[in-house]
This record gives C-alpha cells, structure tokens and sequence, in this order.
C-alpha cells in the first residue's frame, strides 16, 4: 500500500512538472492518511499509508477576489474603448473637428458683417452653415454607428457576448456534470475541476454573477436576481412614426390642447424609499422629442434623479423605471399617473377601463433568488432586448428565458456584458443627446436672432436652420433656394438703413463673446422679443414668446434682459427706462392650461444698472406651469408697437449648471468633458488591471507548480518508494529462508 502510495505521489508530482507552464492548471496535491493497524498477538502493527484522495491547491477565497476583480476590468476595459472612439470622432488629429466647422461658420458671419450689401458673401456664408449642419450630422452618424456595432442583431458586440454567456454558462453545466460521475465511483477529477474553475473565471469577466460554493469549497451553484417581467405605459400613441415627425415636424397632429389634455400627475417610486410627485405640463404641438424631455426635465426638476420617459421598442412613449438611477426594482418601485392627468390618452399612457379617480400604476415586482446553474444542470437561457436612441434611449435589457418563456429581467453588476449595456444604455445616447442639444441650441439661437432682422430688401428675416437633433440639422430648404432671405439688420421706419449690418454683426459675436447661452440641462435659454409687430389695438400688448422650460411653482427664476428699442426716433431701453409698473418687458406666470395668466412681473431693479440691461429674480408662483414674455405696448410713447424696430434678448436660468456662455467655450467643455471621462476610464482600467494582477499573482504562489518544491516532493516520494521496495525485498527473502525451511 505504502508503495502505492508513493507510485501515486511520483505520478502527480510529474504531473505537476509537466505542467509548469499550463494556463489555469492547479497544482495537484496528493493526500496520504495512515492505513489501518494489523492487530496481531497482542500488538498494533502499522500498515504504512494509503492515498485518500487527490486535491488542488486552492485558496477559494483569492479565486471569489480575483474574479470580482476580472469583473470590474472587463466592465471598464468596454467602457475605456468606447470613451476612446467617441473621444477620436470629436478631436483626431488630422481631420476637420467640429470646432473648425463652428468658427468657420462664424468667420463667415462676421465676413458678412462687414460687407452686407456682398452676394457673394452670403453665399459663402450659407454654405459654410451648410457644412456645419453636415459635420453635426456625420459625427452624430459616427456616434450611431458605434451604438450600431454593439447593438447589431446577431452578430453585434452585445449579443456577441451574450452568446458566449450562454455558451459559457453550457460548458460549466456539462463539466460539472462529468465532474460529478468521476467522483461519485472515487476517480480523480482535478482535471476538469480545473476546466470548469476557467469557465468560471471566463464567466466573471462577461457577467458579475453570485458564485456560491458548497462547504468543502467546490463550485455549488450560480444565483442571480431575477425581476419579473412587468407593464409598461404603453399603447396606440399619436407619435407612432418617431422618424417621419423627427425630420418633419409638420407632421405631427395637434394632439395636445392646451386646456384640455396637457397635463400628466406622476408619482416615481425607485424602489429606495424615496417618492418624487410632480406635474408635467405639456405645451401644444409638442413634437415626441419634446414631450419625453419635458417629462423627464420635470422629473428632474422635482428632484428625481435619471430618466422616466423614453421611446420603446415599439416607438411608443413609455414610462420605464429602469431608467431611473441607483433603482430597485421591487414591491415598491412604481410609475404612477395619478388623477387629474388629461394627457394620458394623447400619449397612448392610458390603462383600459381604469377610471381616473383611481391612480393608473406600474407596480414593480420583489426580485426572486433563482439559480441559473448547479451540479444537476442548468436552468435558464440568457436573451438579449436591445434598445434604441432614436429620441430618448429605451433601454437594452437581459432576459431569462425558461423553457421557451421570457420570466423576467436581471441587473448585471459588472462584466464585460455590463459595459456594454451601459455604453448601449447611457454613453452614447447620452453623448447624442449633448451633441443634439448643442445642434439644437445654435439652431435656436441663430435663428433668434435672424427672425429679428429683415433682409436688404426690407422684408422679415427667415430661420435658417431646421431639424430636431444633430442627426437632422440641416439648412431650411426656402433659404438655401434663395440666400437673400437672409437677415441683414432691422427695418426702421424709411426701411433698412444703408450699410445697417446690425443682426449679422449680433450674430457674428455669438462664437467669440459672450453672447450665446447653451444649457446642457435645459435648466437656461434664450429667446428674442422683438418690437414693430402689428397690434389690434394700440395699448394692446404684443404677441407673447414662450419659454420652453419647465417651470415648477415655488423655485426660484432668474431673467435678464438686454436691448434697445427704437420707438419712432426715441431709443428706449430696457436698464433705465425708469417705467416701473409700466416697463418694457413683462414676464407673465400661466396656469397649466397654458392660457390663464397667474401674475405678471414687470421687471424694473430700482437701481440704474448698465443702460441696456435689466434683470429679475424670484419665485414662480402657485399653480404656474409656463413662462412667457410680451413687449408692453403702454410704455413706449405713442402706446404703438407698430412703428418700432429693435428687439431684447432674454435669458431665462433656473440653476446655472452645464450652462456655456459662448459656442466656442461650449465646443471646448464638450471636448473637454468627454476627454476627461475617457481618462477616467482609463484610469478605472488600470487600476482593476493592476489589482486583478495583484489578486492572480496571489493566487499563483498557492496555485502555481514551484519546480523547486516539485522536485523536493519528487525525492521524498522516490525515497519513500524505494523504501518500500526494500521493505518488500526483505520480507520476500525471509519468506524464502522460511521455505527452505520447510
């Protein structure tokens, strides 16, 4: 027995040496215990050692370390090589960065400033806005086309990895299986342990599952949360087609009144103990762009944190929770449209034959402990839903699937597969949307101030610009047909002034002064009055211009205003009028049927500030829901509008976050921020490189075959054979003695 033992212990030991260099080999350990004694003439006779079993050198403890660690880089290693791709489309050397585009765009205005009366100039100047339009557009393509690689059915990055998930989850399944049977008739199954503890390692960087071991530390079972599949607010909406009203706003049927149908009561409960009620109230016309961030800026405003409202993979408006952050999804978590909504049918929200007076709610689920695999197989398939960010991301999600049935959805923590579902998920739509809202400012900004102005004929300046995100900015077809449409200055009484370059010159400035306002969070804007439209009568006020941020009663508002008005040869303006109750400007609070007048505010700060500049802050009142400004026809000195030319900017701020006071410091923060979290992500990958080295070096020195350790064991067990193979010669001569004996 003893030389059995010994046999065995040389075995492994080559074993061992032979395999110094193999990829996740565990060193082998042979385990001895004592035989049991022969009694014998009143005498315990020892019977050498036996070999109990063969094992693996393990510390399970570094194995569960190293894999979270394999985890993390595999999350962060997907994310670093996405923020890296977006952070060349936007500055690579060697190729014409959007920022370029942007100041030649406004080289070309100023150009134009300077020689107004110039064809040839305002050529040059639609085509160089042409070319800017275009690179929004192709960046905003490029950007798609990295979502495109990882959402791509079948073959896209994501359901890549998915596949390999399932493929993975399979092999463990069947080695375990196999590991099993050897085991149960005594054989040594080290071997496949070791293939299955690769798959597990090779799991870890995918997905970030819970790994649970039994109590001699084998694998026992894989467990994951599984939340059952829930509804969403979903149904047969109006924007049905989000692609055809994106390009062609007009499309879009006037399905929200205001009055009638345009306001939603939600109640979001994230499942943390925390619930954010608010109203949402949407303004007439409302493209589905703009509901879904009108939803989610009030959601946000209120105190929410995320998103609620997105398009579904259907392109119906949807209230999903899994797009609010830091959620948990359980008995709590709920969207909620409470009563009193009018807007839920428009926007096909509506729950059939559940009255209003009962709250319409998506009620979340308890997530459920479930086992994805264990020693007698495995139980559920992994499925992919992708999502989409055609105006608002609707979520990529995973499944389970059982027996042919989808049962629910699981959060995965970390992996490969994580990465990639936050990149679909939150990165790139989110980086669409920062390029969207910057297309989307100087959209509005540029075509502000033009429809200020008249063209050298005298006639009304026309917008420039159309579209509803990066992807559709373009030049407006009636001014690329005819470039005289084009604003130059502003019409006073004989008409154009010779030479008057005055709005081309205001917007010339916008690049290089102070004089845009871009909000990344749509919590600031600018909008432009202008005098000189006809009134009904002559102490009527003029036409009101809407803000189109949304307001919540009680928070705090702060406007500044800044402009001249010719009044029939008198220059009145709006810093030391010195009108009170009667000055230039009115900031005017409506109720949530958008027509109601709650308070007016004429805004006047008793103290001369600069000559054309005036400004007012304070807290909406109860009940408001929108903002909107009018020229008050009683102050000027005829109590006529309809002789006056000139025009004031208006800029509406709610908080001063993410707020750029030019294009060219808005291009820079752009680049800049994206820059600085690429580098982030670098950072976060090397520093889970660095600690999963660290983990797996630590596992080597327990694991690793030590030739030197190898070789001592070598000579101990060829000691111990020879030892018992003089043992055996010895008894054998003995018995020969005997035998002659005999």
């Amino acid at each position: 027995m003893g030389m059995q033992a010994a046999q065995t212990g040389l075995n492994i030991t080559n074993q061992n040496i032979a395999n110094t260099n193999t990829p996740n080999y565990s060193r082998k350990l042979v385990n001895q215990n004592d035989a049991n004694t022969i009694f014998v003439a009143q005498k315990d006779i020892p019977s050498g050692v036996f070999v109990e079993d063969i094992s693996r050198a393990k510390n399970f403890f570094l194995d569960l370390q190293y894999r979270k660690h394999v985890s993390s880089l595999g999350y962060n290693d997907e994310l670093s090589k996405l923020s890296s791709n977006i952070n060349d489309l936007l500055g690579k050397p060697g190729n014409i960065t959007l920022n370029e585009k942007l100041q030649d765009f406004f080289t070309a205005a100023n150009d134009l400033a300077a020689n107004p009366e110039l064809e040839t100039l305002r050529t040059t100047f639609i085509n160089s806005a042409q070319a800017l339009t275009e690179s929004f557009n192709q960046l905003d393509s490029s950007i798609s086309k990295i979502k495109d690689d990882v959402d791509a059915m079948p073959n896209g990055g994501l359901n890549s990895k998915v596949k390999e998930l399932n493929d993975t989850l399979s092999g463990i399944s069947s080695v375990q299986k196999q590991i099993n049977l050897l085991r149960a008739v005594g054989r040594d199954a080290t071997s496949l342990q070791d293939q299955r503890d690769a798959l597990l390692d090779k799991l870890s960087e995918l997905i970030d599952f819970d790994v649970k071991l039994g109590q001699d530390g084998e694998f026992y079972q894989i467990r994951t949360k599984l939340y059952p599949s829930e509804p969403n607010f979903t149904g047969n909406a109006v924007f049905l087609n989000p692609d055809t009203v994106l390009n062609n706003p007009a499309s879009v049927p006037p399905s929200i009144t205001e009055g009638t149908n345009n306001v939603l009561n939600l109640t979001v409960n994230n499942g943390n103990g925390s619930n954010v009620t608010f109203t949402v109230n949407l303004e007439a016309n409302s493209t589905p762009r703009e509901v879904i961030e009108r939803i989610n800026q009030s959601y946000r405003n209120n105190g929410g944190e995320g998103s609620i409202a997105s398009l579904n993979e259907n392109d119906q408006i949807s209230l999903d929770i899994r797009l609010v952050n830091d959620y948990q999804i359980n008995s709590t978590s709920a969207i909620t449209i409470n009563a009193g909504s009018t807007a839920i049918n428009v926007l096909g929200l509506s729950a059939a034959a559940i009255p209003l007076a009962a709250p319409i709610s998506s009620i979340g689920s308890s997530p459920l402990d479930v086992i994805l695999v264990d020693s007698s197989g495995q139980s559920y398939q992994v499925e992919l839903e992708t999502g989409n960010d055609k105006s608002s991301a609707h979520p990529a999600k995973l499944m389970l699937n059982q027996n042919g049935l989808q049962v629910g959805t699981i959060i995965p923590a970390g992996g490969r597969i994580t990465g990639l579902i936050d990149a679909t998920n939150s990165r790139v739509p989110g980086m669409r949307k920062e390029l969207s809202d910057f297309a989307m400012g100087i959209k509005d900004l540029v075509n502000g101030i033009l429809e200020m102005g008249d063209t050298v004929t005298g006639n009304p300046g026309v917008a420039l610009f159309t579209g509803n995100s990066a992807k559709d900015f373009t030049i407006a077809a009636n001014v690329l047909a005819d470039n005289s449409l084009i604003a130059i200055g502003q019409n006073g009484i004989g008409g154009i002034g010779v030479g008057d370059n005055s709005i081309i010159e205001e917007l010339s400035q916008f690049f290089f002064e102070d004089k845009a306002l871009i909000s990344d969070s749509k919590q600031a804007e600018r909008i432009f009055l202008k005098a000189g439209d006809p009134l009904i009568a002559a102490a009527t006020n003029g036409t009101p211009s809407r803000s189109s941020l949304a307001i919540v009663a009680g928070d705090p508002l702060n406007v500044t205003l800044k402009g001249l008005i010719n009044d029939n040869g008198t220059m009145m303006n709006a810093g030391s009028n010195g009108l009170g109750g009667n000055s230039l400007v009115q900031i005017q609070f409506l109720a949530a049927d958008g027509v109601t007048v709650l308070s007016t505010v004429n805004p006047n700060t008793g103290n001369p500030p600069p000559d054309d500049t005036i400004s007012w802050s304070g807290n909406a009142p109860a009940g408001a829901a929108f903002v909107q400004f009018r020229m008050n026809g009683t102050s000027f000195n005829d109590n006529d509008l309809a002789d006056n030319y000139g025009h004031f900017s208006i800029d509406v701020y709610q908080n001063n976050n993410g707020i750029s006071n030019n294009f060219n410091s808005k291009m820079a923060k752009t680049v800049g921020s994206l820059g600085q979290q690429a580098s982030i992500d670098e950072e976060n990958k090397k520093t889970a490189a660095y600690l999963e080295s660290a983990i797996e070096n630590q596992r080597q020195s327990t694991s690793g075959v030590s030739l030197e350790e190898e070789a001592a064991n070598l000579l101990v067990y060829q000691n111990a054979f020879a030892a018992n193979a003089r043992a055996f010669s010895t008894m054998n001569s003995l018995l020969d003695e005997i035998m002659r004996l005999l």
